[in-house]
């Protein structure tokens, strides 16, 4: 989901509904305006509603499609600029040999949520026990 700025639209609320008009799905966007949605239906039509703000945008669109793009039709307020990360990692004796491959899995994570969302502040706490 995104606004007519194309930003995407973090935390706005979804619902689906099937042919014959029963909500199937409701759920939220997350940060890069996503939410997932798995059916087994084939070819099957759903009717959309995507909510925030008081700003709500309704579409039709059918399983054969992958991606379901929906704009809110207006500027939405931004979304945060900042990824709090906080991890609790064991590091007791036992861990010993995990602790290298941790740290470079760590490094690997961090730098992969650094490319996925550019110009977003990324914070890390760190609980050692």
């Amino acid at each position: 989901m995104t606004d007519t700025d194309g930003n995407p639209v973090g935390d706005a609320r979804v619902s689906i509904m099937a042919q014959d008009e029963q909500i199937i799905f409701e759920g939220k966007t997350v940060s890069d305006g996503r939410v997932l949605f798995f059916t087994e239906e084939s070819e099957q039509a759903f009717t959309i509603t995507a909510t925030r703000d008081g700003v709500s945008q309704t579409e039709q669109v059918t399983s054969a499609d992958a991606n379901w793009p929906i704009s809110l039709g207006q500027e939405m307020a931004k979304n945060v600029d900042t990824l709090d990360i906080a991890l609790v990692i064991d590091t007791t004796g036992s861990m010993g040999d995990e602790l290298n491959y941790i740290q470079s899995e760590l490094d690997w994570v961090l730098s992969e949520v650094a490319q996925s969302h550019p110009g977003t502040e990324v914070r890390v706490g760190l609980v050692l026990y």
